[in-house]
């Protein structure tokens, strides 16, 4: 056959390398069937087999079966047509064993992989089933990446367990795109994937999953990845996402490991001063670098005093300790302004400072702040005036330009010195290991103050918040992390090179378990599963209860204690050492034990703790605390108490620490504290017994009759029996057949956390009708914060005959919705915002008539009653933002977050600087100032214009307005004058007369001098209108013995 010649493609065609669309398009090949759609009529995902997929954890055969991915290359042939058992990892190199057999610890026996750890044992020497474990992540995926379209990113994942886990990964839940484009990779516990071209349609949760036959565990967090349309003015190595000209762009530092940057996803946020700060002392040496003088020169920390109204934190000319005047006394900043602060880059420093000076005064020339951090310096100096006896307001911002390596540079005194740049900056914010803020302001030091001290940063918190666009994103090689790389990522450490922070390189360290483990962490070399009664990260030392040298290597290392024998219940000290002569020493022996080893018993006791079953016992007896202890007699095993779980001392008449109230109604002795969670320091509160009463002689008292859901009411034909003080329905035939409860009225509701060891008392009748058959529903339903606990009585509840209970208000008497027992937790949890509490009124289908009677509630208050001390209600040391009992509220000017256990966390009122009052639980502002209005002090007042989120007094002026109009609440007349202004009352203010004036409240037209003066018993002068609404208190007298007329 003669030769031929390639034909030629026709013109207009796409190339050998392209693939056509249906529509004529030509597309690269390999984006056919790729999980995107790029042919514009989507013609190019049709009729693909990826359709078919299996769950990202499974492997799909060629037969297209599906089978999970820990059965591939195990030696089974689990697809049916083999195709799992292909393309597997050659045999090791000189083993004995092929790629899907494990090799038993003895060296000399193979099995199929599929055999370890499926709790059967096949090795001789059990190896196989030995140190099996689920995966555990030791590194997972970074929480954020973000890459421009059309760049290269690899997500990293590693986990440790017995068999070595694989990883898998999913996006969104579901598949991963297909291949080549995406591709993964699983060796030794450690997964990655490259997405390379990176696409809008790469963008989501890219999750990691480790795998082995034991168990599956998922990766926390996932990586959200943000893939950035190419746009915008400023490219890498260049940043800064809202630039509208290039003189806009950042230079991307991240520490010089790469050179693309992105403006982060972060929003501004501001870390207030609000915790504990101290005082140092600093002297400059003939340099003009400050010096630590507070060995010599202490200061006395008692001269700090705090406001809580105005955060304010003030020091006394005492703090001195007759220091020189040369020694200039500094705020020392607390923790959370220490360490890694690079999302405060391009953020602002604002504080007021007051001070008291004589006349004339002494001003030193020093640096106003100081901040050190990785061997650099800075110093920021004010620029603007500043005097004693007013407000000084400062402005500092980490940005080039406002901070220096001298002070004297700072103040302007020299020309010359090093430029202070972004790297220095950045180097600084990245470890801060001191922040210093100025307290002298003149020599004589009469007393000066801080106040409403904040600095920004930046989070995920507030999405509402402006973009922290001057904080860079890097995109970290491998081994980095952070969103500048400034940390190593797990499995790295720090390796000290040049001027910066250093290169981070790998750190895997072999297994060194002594013998004692075959497993290691991969990354850390911590060892795994230690065996032959030995613990540590190298299995080094004995367990608790063992003795000996873990470091030998043998099975025989580590010996029970002989205390004085090494079997229960004759082992009486919990620990022991091998002392420096060889022998043991029992270490912990109880009361009433002497000797090397517990051998003997001590004065006062008798008994032979020698012989098997003795032990030593109190000359006489033990007298255990009946409240406290299991049994009222000691053991006649060890001759002591044996005390409830939260209780401790000889006699078990003791509380543990964290516990509270000792009493025999505690099923552990002792109550734990709660605290909602925010503290764990609690004793039992001061307040005394009180009780809520509803006694029926007149009215219902707000008493209803409802459904278990609440969703039918009865409120109408409620009868009153004054004579018997009872409430009475007898019209259940007229209404729909179901079980009806009655439900207590508001004053039984809300936060009665008080309520936790009193009781809820009531007397109910029910009268049957024809059909008596009795409902299984429960007697008591009480709901709040979202829980649902029932209580059920033990006793049948008979017809026709008054019936009073009294339920205990401990965590016993109740029963969550489920059926399960309810903790502390949810009992104190539902106190904390009660919706409802529910009483049973019908207790049989077809009843007829129901009555309600003698219902009380008891609860604490602050004041004394006849009742006794409210000792089961804890009263917990709350932190700064939290009040309550169990520190259930919000304090003053903090409001209740998302974050954290239970209630949530209680944060600063976020009012943009015009208000720190707020609702404690929306967190709407109240009683905004400076011509702002909103939720959040965030908008400007009809009249005024401008930016109300700037955070300044000055943000909203007065706008022109052709007429005025004037507030009658607060206007003296509606005629406005030549500027355009109202004539306001002596206490408001604004163009239209309708605000009150800073320190003044409450708004009305019936006050002549507009608004109220807020009182605050002199500790604060900012104030708005409580939430509380006017009640009236009923007294009602059954009968008038005993009452006189004087």
């Amino acid at each position: 056959v003669p030769p031929t010649s390639r034909p030629t493609r026709p013109p207009g065609a796409c190339s050998r390398t392209e693939a056509t669309c249906q529509n004529g398009e030509c597309i690269p090949r390999a984006y056919a069937c790729d999980g995107d759609f790029d042919c514009t009529d989507r013609s190019d995902e049709q009729n693909c087999d990826y359709q078919y997929q299996c769950q990202p954890n499974e492997f799909q055969c060629d037969n297209k079966k599906c089978v999970l991915k820990v059965w591939r290359c195990d030696g089974d042939n689990d697809c049916g047509d083999n195709s799992d058992e292909k393309s597997c990892s050659p045999n090791p190199a000189g083993s004995p064993c092929r790629y899907d057999e494990y090799r038993c610890l003895s060296g000399d026996q193979c099995i199929p992989k599929s055999f370890q750890c499926d709790g059967e044992f096949d090795c001789q020497d059990k190896s196989d089933e030995i140190g099996c474990a689920s995966p555990t992540i030791t590194q997972p995926p970074p929480e954020t990446l973000t890459v421009e379209e059309g760049e290269t990113v690899t997500i990293v994942c590693t986990a440790v367990g017995n068999p070595t886990p694989i990883i898998s990964w999913r996006l969104n839940w579901g598949n991963i795109p297909p291949g080549p484009r995406v591709s993964v990779s699983s060796e030794n516990g450690r997964g990655t994937v490259t997405i390379r071209e990176a696409r809008q349609t790469d963008q989501g949760a890219w999750s990691c999953e480790a795998i082995n036959s034991k168990d599956s565990v998922l990766a926390i967090p996932d990586t959200v990845l943000v893939v950035k349309p190419k746009a915008g003015v400023c490219r890498p190595p260049l940043f800064n996402e809202k630039a509208s000209v290039s003189s806009d762009c950042l230079r991307c530092f991240c520490f010089s490991v790469t050179e693309t940057c992105y403006s982060s996803s972060l929003h501004v946020i501001k870390i207030p001063l609000q915790t504990e700060i101290a005082i140092i002392a600093l002297q400059k040496d003939g340099r003009g670098n400050y010096e630590d003088v507070g060995q010599r020169y202490t200061p006395n920390q008692n001269a700090i005093q705090y406001n809580s109204a105005n955060r304010e934190y003030k020091v006394e000319a005492h703090v001195r300790n007759d220091a020189p005047r040369d020694v200039h006394h500094y705020w020392s900043l607390p923790p959370e302004f220490l360490a890694n602060q690079l999302n405060s880059y391009g953020g602002y420093i604002r504080y007021m400072f007051r001070y008291s000076a004589p006349f004339p005064r002494s001003t030193p020339n020093i640096a106003d702040i100081i901040i050190k951090g990785n061997d650099l310096t800075l110093y920021h100096v004010m620029k603007q005036p500043f005097g004693p006896q007013r407000d000084n307001n400062v402005e500092a911002r980490f940005w080039e330009g406002e901070w220096h390596k001298t002070e004297a540079q700072a103040r302007g005194d020299v020309s010359f010195g090093d430029v202070t740049t972004r790297q220095d900056i950045m180097m600084v914010l990245q470890n801060i290991e001191a922040f210093y803020v100025r307290a002298t302001y003149d020599d004589e030091m009469i007393h000066s103050s801080i106040l409403n001290f904040q600095m920004d940063s930046a989070s995920l918190s507030d999405p509402s918040a402006p973009q922290a666009v001057f904080v860079e994103k890097c995109s970290c090689p491998q081994g980095y992390t952070g969103n500048s790389c400034e940390e190593c990522a797990e499995g790295y450490s720090r390796r000290k090179t040049g001027s910066g922070l250093g290169d981070c390189v790998p750190s895997r360290v072999p297994c060194n378990c002594h013998g004692h483990s075959s497993l290691c962490d991969p990354v850390s070399g911590e060892c795994l599963n230690c065996r032959h009664n030995s613990e540590g990260r190298q299995c080094e030392r004995c367990k608790r209860g063992y003795f000996g040298d873990a470091r030998r290597g043998t099975p025989e290392d580590c010996q029970p204690c002989p205390c004085p024998l090494i079997t229960t219940p004759n082992q009486f000290s919990p620990t022991c050492v091998l002392d420096t002569d060889g022998q043991v020493t029992c270490d912990a022996c109880p009361i009433g034990y002497e000797g090397r080893r517990c051998e003997r018993c001590g004065p006062g006791y008798d008994g032979n703790p020698n012989i098997p079953g003795g032990s030593c016992r109190v000359h006489g007896g033990l007298q255990c605390d009946p409240v406290g202890s299991l049994t009222p007699d000691p053991s006649r095993t060890t001759g002591l108490c044996q005390c409830k779980s939260y209780v401790t001392g000889a006699r078990c008449d003791q509380c543990k620490p964290h516990t509270f109230y000792l009493n025999s109604e505690s099923p552990l002795g002792c109550i734990d504290c709660f605290c909602m969670g925010i503290t764990e320091t609690c004793s039992s509160c001061t307040w005394y017994r009180d009780e809520i009463m509803l006694s029926f002689t007149s009215s219902s008292q707000g008493v209803t009759l409802t459904n278990i859901l609440r969703s039918y009411n009865i409120n109408q034909n409620l009868q009153v029996d004054s004579r018997n003080r009872e409430l009475v329905f007898r019209n259940f035939a007229t209404q729909p057949a179901q079980t009806y409860y009655w439900k207590m009225p508001p004053s039984f509701l809300g936060d009665k956390v008080t309520a936790y060891g009193g009781r809820l008392n009531y007397t109910v009748m029910y009268v049957p009708g024809s059909r008596a058959d009795p409902n299984l529903d429960p007697d008591v339903q009480i709901m709040g914060n979202g829980i649902v606990l029932v209580y059920r009585h033990p006793e049948l509840i008979r017809p026709s005959s008054l019936h009073s209970i009294s339920i205990p208000m401990y965590e016993t008497s109740w029963l969550r919705s489920d059926g399960q027992p309810a903790t502390r937790e949810h009992l104190l949890m539902t106190l904390a915002d009660l919706d409802a509490i529910l009483i049973k009124a019908t207790y049989t289908g077809g009843t007829t008539s129901a009555s309600l009677a003698d219902v009380s509630f008891t609860i604490a208050v602050d004041r004394p009653t006849d009742g006794p001390r409210a000792l089961a209600v804890e009263q917990c040391r709350c932190p700064i933002g939290y009040s309550g009992l169990s520190c259930e509220d919000c304090d003053a000017g903090y409001t209740r977050s998302g974050a954290g256990l239970y209630l949530g966390l209680c944060e600063p009122c976020f009012c943009n600087s015009h208000s720190s009052d707020c609702d404690p639980e929306t967190g709407i502002c109240r009683n905004c100032q400076h011509n702002t209005g909103g939720d959040f002090c965030e908008e400007c007042l009809n009249g005024y214009v401008g930016d109300a989120s700037g955070g300044t007094p000055n943000d909203c002026q007065p706008a022109i307005e052709p007429t005025c109009q004037c507030d009658s609440r607060g206007s003296l007349g509606l005629e406005c004058d030549y500027r355009n202004n109202c004539p306001c009352k002596p206490n408001v203010q604004g163009r239209n007369c309708n605000q009150c004036k800073e320190g003044f409240f409450n708004l009305e037209s019936r006050n002549p001098e507009g608004c109220a003066p807020c009182f605050c018993f002199g500790v604060t002068q900012q104030c708005s209108s409580s939430s509380y609404y006017r009640s009236q208190v009923f007294i009602i007298y059954l009968n008038f013995r005993r009452f006189y007329l004087m």
